[in-house]
């Protein structure tokens, strides 16, 4: 898939017109249609770039490394997750919030530093520039408080698609969990064998409800 299939893959999942790219990127709609159709002269690369640069700007989701190279930051760190071993499994189930942002944000940061720039951080989670680039050279001796894990947990979200899900209970939004898991993280948690009837619980609530941060 070329950079502009790529570009006009993300227009399409968000709704958007050659029109609305002009508006927020200020790149012009027909530049925008002949990228999309698979133009590949000398100034791609520099209207792309301002292209991208314009929707982050926005809040959006788009990034450089999906468009040039189909890296997909959201289909990466998921299939980190669903390789892991069933130890490690167990260990993401018993994990705070804040450790999950905390790894979310460590894979990001090695693969794809952009997006986790204090700058595009703070516009998709709200919170100030400042405290966004504290709570990441100090998480180590002094990690987020809930509301701040959340709030980087959101702008994550908005970033890269990573369910929220993950960020609440460590499962992804593409799987059920296996009652085995959930077992064995009960007895990580509790030091003992979880209850039928807790299992249960435990399975329908990662699978059917709703999380809003």
């Amino acid at each position: 898939m070329s950079v502009g299939h790529r570009l006009q893959a993300y227009l399409d999942k968000l709704g958007h017109s050659y029109r609305d790219v002009e508006r927020i990127a200020k790149v012009s709609r027909e530049t925008v249609r002949r990228i999309c159709n698979g133009y590949d002269g000398p100034t791609i690369e520099y209207q792309v770039k301002k292209i991208v640069r314009g929707y982050q700007a926005a809040g959006f989701d788009l990034n450089e490394d999906y468009l040039f190279e189909g890296r997909n930051p959201k289909g990466d760190f998921e299939w980190m997750i669903g390789h892991a071993g069933t130890g490690q499994r167990i260990a993401y189930l018993s994990m705070t919030i804040q450790q999950r942002v905390r790894l979310t944000v460590t894979f990001l940061g090695a693969r794809y530093p952009t997006l986790c720039e204090p700058e595009r951080l703070s516009v998709a989670s709200g919170l100030d520039p400042k405290i966004v680039e504290r709570v990441l050279t100090t998480w180590e001796r002094q990690p987020p408080d809930v509301e701040t894990a959340l709030a980087l947990a959101r702008g994550i979200t908005r970033l890269t698609e990573i369910c929220r899900n993950w960020f609440r209970c460590g499962w992804l939004d593409t799987e059920s969990p296996s009652r085995a898991l959930v077992e064995g993280a009960g007895q990580a948690c509790f030091g003992g064998r979880t209850a039928p009837r807790t299992t249960k619980v435990v399975i329908d609530s990662i699978k059917c409800s709703p999380w809003v941060c």
